[in-house]
């Protein structure tokens, strides 16, 4: 029989605390998986997420269009701007944000993002959410998603419940069994939004690489398209630009279209 006082773990408390953790990772589970399966209907039929939901194709990152496009959905759908919201995103897309000046800057923002937890919990009308557990459907792709609380109906018909007790068949062993039972569904549609992102958070790193087209922005003044060749580092060269405009505020975006002008 094992002593509590002499184990490493008390299994009554952080390994119980633990196993409650991932019984709450599974429920994230299901909503997401929920989120964009093909919902069943009270007949028997089912009904796939519409293609009028879905915004981008794996190609572009995270950014402030991205956002903005978003937002534009919400209205189109008439969804209420008072209506609160939530951004399920993945760490780079954090990453990513963090790079933004629409996000980090004190003209856009009421608090200071990088003072503090690293991410910025309200931005857009959105609650940001990190989660490790959002659809993969290839290598560098990541589907994040956008809704509000009526979007994924989530029913619970036995919460989480966990026991610690004594094992017998196992020398008496201290054992935690934890079971529920749950399910969900996607209720409205046009109050969810699937985002299709290139989860590669790099780049600068291929502008630098390959030499892409970057559109450096000026505020309120327009904007200049230049290509940063090969080797070169296309968010010092921006900076460069801006500080020979006498420019102080600009935010650099890496484009993907070679059809924009020079």
């Amino acid at each position: 029989q094992e002593d509590p006082l002499q184990m490493l773990v008390d299994p009554n408390s952080n390994l119980a605390r633990s196993q409650g953790m991932a019984m709450r990772r599974a429920i994230d589970d299901e909503i997401i998986g929920a989120a964009t399966a093909a919902a069943l209907n009270g007949d028997g039929s089912t009904t796939a997420i519409t293609a009028a939901q879905i915004i981008g194709d794996y190609t572009g990152e995270i950014s402030f269009d991205i956002v903005t496009e978003v937002n534009e959905k919400f209205m189109e759908n008439d969804i209420d701007p008072e209506v609160d919201k939530v951004f399920v995103v993945g760490p780079k897309q954090v990453r990513r944000m963090l790079q933004l000046t629409e996000v980090t800057s004190i003209d856009y923002q009421n608090i200071k993002a990088l003072a503090g937890n690293g991410m910025v919990p309200n931005w857009m009308g959105f609650m940001w959410i990190m989660s490790n557990r959002l659809n993969v459907p290839s290598a560098d792709q990541l589907d994040c998603l956008a809704f509000t609380r009526a979007a994924i109906g989530l029913q619970v018909n036995k919460d989480i419940t966990a026991r610690v007790a004594e094992d017998p068949s196992i020398s008496f062993a201290w054992r935690i069994y934890c079971h529920m039972t749950i399910g969900a569904v996607r209720v409205e549609d046009r109050e969810l939004v699937q985002v299709k992102l290139a989860d590669t958070g790099q780049a600068g790193a291929l502008a630098r690489k390959h030499g892409l087209k970057v559109k450096l922005v000026y505020k309120r003044l327009g904007y200049v398209v230049f290509t940063a060749g090969a080797g070169k580092d296309p968010f010092a060269t921006a900076k460069a630009l801006a500080s020979e405009a006498g420019v102080e505020k600009a935010s650099v975006e890496i484009l993907e279209n070679p059809a924009l002008p020079h």
